[in-house]
């Protein structure tokens, strides 16, 4: 059997010090939202969400409900923006997790 050689360290503390350093950086009035979709990009979006939320984060960003879903599920309370268009009949899940949807208008 292959061992696996390969691996990635998260730096939860360097991604709190990016935040607070691009937020220095911005004028008072403007949100900041981070994206955290596709599970934080392999990072883990609940831990990832839960951290920045503390940190004082706007908004969160997910593609697709089912990960907003998960985010209140883990606890998550801050705003969250889906990307992905709904269908009409996940409306009552937008509205009991309280996620904010996309409007589009078909092509």
């Amino acid at each position: 059997m292959q061992e696996f050689t390969h691996w990635i360290e998260v730096d939860l503390d360097a991604l709190v010090y990016n935040f607070h350093f691009i937020k220095a950086l911005l004028p008072d009035h403007l949100k900041i939202l981070a994206v955290v979709k596709a599970d934080a990009y392999g990072l883990g979006a609940g831990p990832v969400a839960r951290l920045l939320e503390e940190e004082g984060v706007d908004m969160l960003g997910v593609t697709h409900l089912e990960e907003g879903i998960l985010l209140r599920r883990e606890g998550v309370t801050a705003p969250v923006l889906l990307f992905s268009p709904l269908l009409p009949q996940q409306a009552p899940a937008v509205a009991r997790y309280q996620l904010t949807p996309t409007l589009d208008s078909p092509a």
